[in-house]
């Protein structure tokens, strides 16, 4: 199964505590853009991860998610195939948008039910439930997502309306 999985971009990100051991309490709003990554899922002999042709190790988090699926909830070994079109550590959420892709086609090809694919997303990253909903939303806390408004914005950065952007932001905050 191939997909194609936007990323997000954060328009405003506050930090508002702590968690400990490294991890922050943040107030963020964030939405979809319209640049994305293409994942292809197999099913293999074995868990594998390949990013632009190069094999990953355990730490990527589509592995993580493949490796959760399968020993949790025996969802059988993956192929996964990343064709990156959201920047590597560009804060675009592309790490958590591979692991979205993977968790979509898994509850697509073997139907696990949306609760245990959102409990596998909480342990992965605190973007990926977002990112499988998409659209704009404010996060309060970690991994804890509001939707604000249930449409998907493909905004293109370069491309983007200021005015129009202000005007959803103003909007989100009279709530």
């Amino acid at each position: 199964m191939k997909v194609r999985v936007n990323g997000k971009i954060n328009l405003t990100l506050d930090v508002v505590g702590s968690f400990g051991e490294g991890y922050h309490k943040l107030d963020t709003v964030m939405a979809s853009i319209g640049i994305f990554d293409i994942v292809e899922v197999n099913l293999s002999d074995k868990i594998c991860v390949f990013m632009d042709t190069r094999e990953c190790d355990e730490s990527n988090t589509a592995f993580k998610v493949a490796k959760i699926c399968h020993e949790q909830y025996s969802i059988p070994p993956l192929k996964i195939e990343i064709t990156k079109g959201i920047p590597f550590c560009g804060g675009l959420g592309g790490s958590s948008a591979d692991a979205s892709a993977v968790l979509y086609c898994v509850q697509k090809m073997f139907g696990l039910a949306a609760k245990e694919i959102a409990r596998v997303a909480e342990k992965v990253g605190s973007d990926v439930s977002f990112i499988l909903q998409g659209g704009l939303c404010r996060a309060i806390i970690h991994s804890c997502f509001y939707p604000l408004l249930k449409m998907v914005m493909n905004l293109h950065l370069s491309a983007m309306d200021l005015r129009r952007v202000q005007s959803i932001y103003a909007r989100i905050w009279k709530r």
